[in-house]
């Protein structure tokens, strides 16, 4: 997800905020980025990165259907990418999506699309210009039509370059305008993409804002009382040195038996962060929409936490032939 720094703040100010209380002025009513983030990450079960935009345009490649990002942290690469509510936006960020776009990657915009280029100059709107050229070439020039009705606007190229644009449709609970979480995540399935992780089993939460607000006022509110089994599930994945690493939470009530998919060819170890012990995994190798995934459950206890870690996942992949292999994509994908 490109992090609205710029669109932010240039709608925030602090000395707008009250001289007591807590020190911050309202949330813009068009930013969504938290409720897109709490969709992701709780409704489709998914992990989320926010990037800065002068990290994107600074360091980001394009290679064909992946937007790759070389630093200091081994190379990540994702296969879609997110742009929230927004009216302004770095210009240089968004011709780096523009060329994600034309080589066949997936774009997903939601509430607002920018028009305005956060290089500005005064008396110059060569940028705004620029920028309002490449969002219409990425969305559609109807995605930018206020006066076009429609459920959302879908874009793609002959590269296989693809852009959603999906409208407010709701109110979040801190009075932010949202896009329904049911709409987020019918997008991102249509893009036909395999994700890192899969979790069929794991229960869903219909992002309504509430966490949204700082925590004084969630539970002045009483909006723990909306959570599911009075938790949440979530997972991150990263990779340090080689080793894949894999961190899965449950703030539940409820002990879990984890069914999980990882992408790639796993041999992965259970690592208990509160002994320091490793233990094995029994674990199989399946294909999920024709790539190999690692299937394995675990058992992940109420408020606790287990982490995987795995190595060698290149090496053990390039000895496997995907057609041997039993093809689960309808259960890891049964969310």
């Amino acid at each position: 997800m490109i992090y609205p720094i710029y669109s932010l703040h240039s709608a925030v100010n602090l000395y707008d905020a009250e001289a007591d209380g807590y020190e911050y002025p309202d949330t813009p009513t068009g930013a969504d980025y938290m409720t897109v983030i709490n969709t992701v990450c709780l409704y489709t079960g998914h992990d989320v990165t926010l990037l800065h935009p002068d990290a994107v345009a600074g360091r980001a490649d394009v290679d064909g259907g992946l937007l790759r990002m070389p630093g200091q942290k081994e190379d990540e690469a994702f296969r879609a990418v997110i742009l929230p509510a927004c009216k302004m936006c770095s210009l240089a960020s968004m011709r780096v999506l523009r060329d994600y776009y034309d080589a066949g990657g997936k774009i997903i915009a939601t509430g607002e699309l920018p028009r305005l280029a956060f290089e500005y100059t005064p008396g110059n709107t060569d940028a705004d210009r620029e920028l309002c050229e490449i969002v219409d070439h990425i969305f559609g020039e109807k995605a930018s039509d206020t006066s076009y009705i429609t459920d959302y606007c879908h874009n793609k190229n002959e590269n296989g370059g693809e852009a959603f644009f999906l409208y407010f449709s709701m109110t979040a609970a801190d009075g932010t305008a949202m896009v329904d979480s049911r709409d987020i995540a019918d997008a991102l399935r249509s893009l036909g993409i395999n994700f890192d992780v899969y979790l069929p089993d794991f229960p869903r939460y219909e992002t309504s804002g509430a966490l949204n607000n700082t925590y004084n006022e969630f539970v002045r509110l009483g909006l723990e009382k909306h959570l599911p089994d009075g938790g949440l599930y979530s997972h991150r994945h990263a990779r340090r040195d080689g080793e894949d690493i894999y961190f899965f939470t449950n703030t539940t009530d409820f002990d879990a038996e984890a069914k999980v998919y990882l992408r790639g060819a796993h041999a992965p170890r259970l690592y208990s962060p509160l002994t320091g012990k490793y233990s094995r995994c029994e674990f199989r190798h399946v294909t999920v929409g024709g790539e190999i995934y690692t299937a394995l459950e675990f058992t992940l206890a109420t408020t606790g936490c287990a982490v995987l870690i795995s190595t060698d996942e290149e090496t053990r992949r390039a000895g496997i032939d995907p057609a041997s292999l039993p093809d689960e994509t309808a259960r890891a994908k049964s969310k």
